[in-house]
């Protein structure tokens, strides 16, 4: 079964998604200039100690990058940890953690309106909702929405919106069953 109604880590990951691409000062080199006929692309950025990601609950700061993850900090046992390739694969809140991935999902780079992939990871953190038969064994499913300006405090910026869905070994299994009865 998918997971139905957005949880916080769902609505988190959306909201990590797009704000990534726009709040951290290296950002302001992903979107490359495109001619009207070209499709705006974006480069996988490289971070380093110290960038600061600008969200509406707070500012989170580079604070180490651990096996090729980035840890974003914002104090009060606040963290974000992305994979090199920037999907999320830890968010802790008030010193828990909402989500604990493994591996860390991985978009395909450089991003671009209509690029999608498929990852399967270990789902370590407690589940959001009690689910039957679940494993731990996930199936994350992102594709790259739109290509807008988005307004923040800090000014308009291009960004793109990416989508990500969570199902669970159980979900793709009913999935198949109810295609092979076709």
């Amino acid at each position: 079964m998918t997971l139905s109604r957005p949880s916080l880590v769902e609505r988190l990951i959306g909201l990590v998604a797009l704000a990534i691409c726009l709040t951290i000062p290296s950002a302001l080199r992903l979107v490359v200039a495109a001619s009207a006929a070209d499709k705006p692309r974006a480069e996988r950025p490289v971070y380093q100690i110290g960038d600061k990601w600008i969200r509406t609950d707070g500012i989170y700061v580079l604070v180490r990058i651990d096996k090729d993850v980035y840890v974003f900090s914002a104090g009060g046992g606040k963290e974000f940890h992305l994979g090199k390739d920037l999907g999320i694969t830890k968010i802790i809140l008030e010193g828990r953690t909402e989500l604990d991935l493994e591996p860390a999902p991985r978009f395909s780079w450089p991003l671009e309106v209509g690029k999608w992939g498929t990852t399967r990871a270990l789902w370590r953190s407690p589940l959001p909702q009690p689910l039957p038969n679940f494993t731990g064994s996930v199936g994350l499913i992102w594709q790259v929405d739109a290509h807008e300006d988005v307004t923040t405090p800090a000014g308009t910026f291009p960004a793109f919106r990416i989508t990500q869905k969570i199902e669970t070994a159980s979900a793709r299994q009913a999935a198949a069953a109810s295609s092979s009865d076709r």
